[in-house]
C-alpha cells in the first residue's frame, strides 16, 4: 500500500477504537429515527429472491436464475451435498434396494401434497428442489406438528432425516426428522464471521457497521475484524461482547454495505 505500515497501523487503531465504543454512547448519539434513516441499509438479496419467486409463480419456474444460487457458497461450506449427488451415488450401486444414508438437504419447496397414512392421518409429501435436482421430502404428522410453522414455500430451506428408496414410487425420498432455516443453519455449522476492511472506507460506514453488528452482540459466533491493504493484513482485537448472532438479516445487510467477498461466514 502506497502510504505505508504506518498510515495502514494508525488507520487500524482508529477502527479499533470505533469498535471499543459502548452501546449506550454510540446510541445516544443523536436521534434514534434519523439514525435508522441514516444507516438503512436496502436488502438487495430480498428483492432479488421476491422476482425470482415471482417468476415462478407466474410462469411456472423460475427465468433468471434459482434462490439457492443466493446461499450457495454457504450452504457449500457447510458441507449440505447437493440433491444430484445422492441421485448418482444411486445410479452408482449395484442393488439399490439397500440403498440408505443419513442426509441434510437444502432447497425450496415448489409442490406439496398430503396422503392418508390411517384413520385421521396424513403424512405430507414435498417436493424439494435445489437447482441441481428434485427430492420428494417425507414428513409425518408427528414432525409436521413441530415444524409447521417453518415449513413454507418461498423459503430455503434445510431437511435433515434418512434418504432412501421409497416403497411407493422405487425413487428416492427423504424422511425428514429435522427442518431448519437458513438462519438456523448458519448458528447451527458457523464457527466465525470475518469482516474485510479496507483504507479507504469511511468514518460513515464504518458507522454503518457497528450500527448494523450492535442488535446482534453477545451471541456464540467469533467475529474477527481485518484491515487490509496491498501489504498488510491487520486484525483488530475485539472484547467478548463483540461474539454475534449470524442471523439472515445481518448477514445479508453486511454483505450489501460491504460486498459479498468481504463477508466471510467460516463453517465447521
Amino acid at each position: 500500500m502506497s502510504y505505508g505500515h504506518h498510515k495502514q497501523t494508525s488507520k487500524s487503531s482508529g477502527q479499533q477504537e470505533l469498535f471499543e465504543n459502548k452501546s449506550d454512547s454510540f446510541v445516544s448519539n443523536g436521534n434514534s429515527n434519523s439514525n435508522k434513516d441514516k444507516y438503512f441499509v436496502q436488502d438487495t438479496r430480498k428483492s432479488r429472491l421476491k422476482k425470482l419467486f415471482l417468476e415462478q409463480k407466474v410462469i411456472g419456474f423460475y427465468l433468471s436464475g434459482h434462490p439457492i444460487n443466493e446461499y450457495s457458497s454457504e450452504i457449500n461450506a457447510m458441507s449440505i451435498n447437493k440433491i444430484d449427488t445422492y441421485l448418482k451415488r444411486l445410479y452408482s450401486v449395484s442393488s439399490t434396494s439397500n440403498f440408505s444414508e443419513n442426509a441434510t438437504i437444502s432447497g425450496v419447496i415448489t409442490n406439496r401434497r398430503t396422503q392418508r397414512m390411517g384413520k385421521d392421518k396424513f403424512i405430507n409429501i414435498l417436493t424439494v428442489d435445489d437447482s441441481s435436482g428434485r427430492l420428494e421430502v417425507i414428513v409425518y404428522p408427528d414432525i409436521h406438528q413441530q415444524y409447521q410453522n417453518i415449513i413454507k414455500e418461498n423459503e430455503i430451506l434445510f431437511f435433515a432425516g434418512v434418504i432412501s428408496i421409497d416403497e411407493y414410487n422405487s425413487g428416492l425420498s427423504l424422511k425428514v426428522t429435522k427442518i431448519f432455516d437458513i438462519e438456523n443453519a448458519r448458528r447451527k455449522y458457523s464457527k466465525e464471521i470475518e469482516l474485510l476492511l479496507t483504507p479507504d472506507l469511511s468514518n460513515d460506514v464504518l458507522q454503518k457497521i457497528i450500527y448494523l453488528l450492535e442488535p446482534h452482540k453477545n451471541g456464540k459466533c467469533p467475529l474477527t475484524i481485518k484491515c487490509i491493504s496491498n501489504k498488510h493484513i491487520v486484525p483488530l482485537n475485539l472484547d467478548n461482547e463483540w461474539l454475534i448472532n449470524p442471523s439472515s438479516t445481518l448477514i445479508n445487510s453486511l454483505s450489501d454495505l460491504l460486498g459479498k467477498e468481504n463477508i466471510i461466514v467460516k463453517y465447521q
